[in-house]
């Protein structure tokens, strides 16, 4: 039987559609979320909303993310307001939340309208199923979400280190300078 499924499914996956032309028939956004941000993201959606905007949300753990983009690259989203752009700078010091070092690439490639905020840029996962836990667990910095989870702040130099994979992710490796005005942008 299982054998059967595994046929069915492979049969499936090679028979399937080609997605990447499909499009929604109304607008369509995401949005990334989290616990921190919830009141920012439910009042985004409600205004968006307003304007007649289908809004998706995804939780910004990392396999999210991936989805998020993964939808992106199908033509399903029209735009980005990213509130949890984290997934970067998770995947660069391997936190809970990494969403490969490709996070933030679809949307610029599709050319849809992004917005990014701030939000848990510092922060990481420091629980249990952290990697890298010796670095992370015992910094002054926590913000407990549990009895075993919590998150703790990136160093000065980790977030330098940060801000230089995200310029370069939207700025440098994309050569993006000349289509919007970055002032101030310093890289050393």
């Amino acid at each position: 039987m299982i054998a059967q499924v595994a046929g069915a499914i492979s049969g499936m996956a090679e028979e399937a559609f080609d997605y990447t032309s499909l499009k929604l028939p109304y607008p369509s956004i995401a949005v990334t979320q989290m616990g921190f941000n919830e009141e920012c993201a439910v009042e985004v959606k409600r205004l968006l909303e307003e304007k007649g905007y289908n809004v998706y949300p995804f939780h910004a753990n990392g396999i999210s993310d991936r989805s998020m983009e993964r939808l992106i690259s199908q033509g399903f989203l029209d735009g980005l307001i990213d509130i949890v752009p984290a997934g970067l700078i998770e995947e660069l010091f391997q936190g809970n939340r990494a969403a490969g070092m490709e996070r933030l690439d679809t949307p610029i490639e599709r050319g849809i309208p992004l917005v990014l905020a701030p939000c848990t840029l510092n922060t990481t996962g420091a629980g249990p199923t952290r990697r890298m836990k010796e670095r992370f667990i015992n910094r002054p910095r926590r913000l407990q979400i549990d009895e075993i989870r919590f998150m703790t702040r990136y160093e000065p130099d980790e977030m330098r280190q940060g801000a230089r994979l995200y310029a370069e992710n939207l700025i440098g490796r994309r050569g993006l300078s000349n289509s919007f005005p970055v002032k101030g942008l310093v890289l050393d």
